[in-house]
């Protein structure tokens, strides 16, 4: 795993999603959030003590603004969540949608050196 989690880290920058919570908002169904954590040569982004707490939805609209917006940029696939019928908050799920979330934005971060440069393109 250490091997290929290096491999997938861009020299600039990376993404660290190390767990995923379950929420819930009264009379509402469970949802997951995705604890993440930008590291970059020019620091530690919320901060090094704080994480964004990210929501599936906040990942479709970032990968659709991408591919809409940067037509030359190769997109990764993105994980798609089976349905909630299905069990979606089962602990073996969310780690291995928590997984499949790192994964993502690792590639998505080397797609967009290899496409611009560098992450600033």
């Amino acid at each position: 795993r250490g091997r290929q989690a290096q491999l997938l880290r861009s020299p600039h920058c990376h993404v660290e999603i190390p767990r995923a919570e379950q929420r819930s908002v009264h009379g509402e169904r469970p949802f997951t959030v995705y604890l993440a954590r930008l590291h970059s040569e020019l620091g530690v982004y919320p901060s090094g003590e704080s994480w964004y707490e990210l929501r599936y939805s906040r990942f479709w609209e970032l990968h659709a603004h991408l591919r809409d917006t940067h037509e030359h940029l190769r997109m990764p696939v993105l994980p798609r969540p089976r349905p909630s019928w299905l069990g979606n908050t089962h602990p073996s799920y969310v780690e291995t949608m928590r997984d499949s979330m790192q994964k993502y934005t690792s590639r998505l971060l080397l797609a967009w050196v290899r496409c611009y440069g560098s992450v600033e393109g």
